[in-house]
């Protein structure tokens, strides 16, 4: 009955989450993370929490497919539209739940980057401690995590930056999506609610940095994003 509830939730979800991409200050989020994470030819990347997909078809038009991409995502959902969106060999995609132990072996991944889920996890501590498991030595972390659990603040920056850059086109459909966006935050709330976790880890700056070194992960960098929504943290493993 429990996964029958999941899926019953899950599956419209999948098909909200893109709604996300219309929004400005997402659209530069996932460049801060494509940035942050300096791609080489070559690399294996994890996505961990992929949800659709959305940033792994961002840095593979960025990278014009030289970069090997693995997505996971507790969602059956997810990862089907994920793997629908991108087709190329140089990606893999495979239901795996955060809260456990990853299904790969030690210093498997170049990069790893993990948007929208920490927070959300029965013990964040444990899932940055697998991340740096499966990193190569001087391999990167990119994180990005709310602060708050209020997924419209974002949206009057969005607003700002869309009369600033004049783009009529966006606030036509911004204007037509409202609902929809309002119906995302009322099933963000829901997936709070059924979520494993005790209660949502809404970090600021130096807590993140606090459970980052506590993963022995050297913090490169951390500051606000996402409208200061988000807390954006670039780590470090040693070697």
């Amino acid at each position: 009955m429990a996964t029958l509830i999941k899926k019953m939730i899950w599956a419209p979800y999948s098909h909200l989450i893109d709604l996300k991409l219309l929004l400005l200050p997402f659209q530069e989020l996932m460049l801060r993370i494509f940035l942050a994470l300096d791609l080489l030819p070559g690399q294996k990347v994890l996505d961990a929490g992929c949800g659709t997909g959305n940033i792994c078809s961002l840095l593979d038009l960025k990278t014009k497919g030289t970069v090997f991409f693995t997505g996971i995502d507790a969602s059956e959902s997810m990862i089907n539209k994920a793997r629908a969106k991108n087709l190329g060999q140089n990606f893999s995609w495979q239901i795996a739940d955060l809260n456990q132990q990853l299904p790969f072996t030690n210093k498997s991944f170049d990069r790893v980057f993990c948007c929208h889920v920490l927070y959300n996890l029965a013990k964040p501590e444990f899932s940055l401690a697998e991340f740096h498991r499966i990193l190569k030595p001087g391999g990167i972390l990119v994180v990005a995590t709310p602060q708050t659990n209020n997924p419209m603040a974002v949206l009057p920056e969005h607003f700002r930056q869309i009369f600033r850059q004049k783009d009529w086109p966006c606030l036509k459909k911004t204007c037509y999506s409202l609902p929809w966006f309002v119906l995302l935050a009322v099933y963000n709330l829901i997936l709070s609610a059924q979520s494993t976790a005790s209660k949502d880890f809404f970090y600021g700056e130096g807590e993140l940095a606090g459970i980052l070194a506590k993963a022995n992960f050297q913090v490169l960098k951390i500051q606000p994003a996402y409208a200061g929504v988000d807390i954006l943290a670039v780590a470090k493993k040693g070697g």
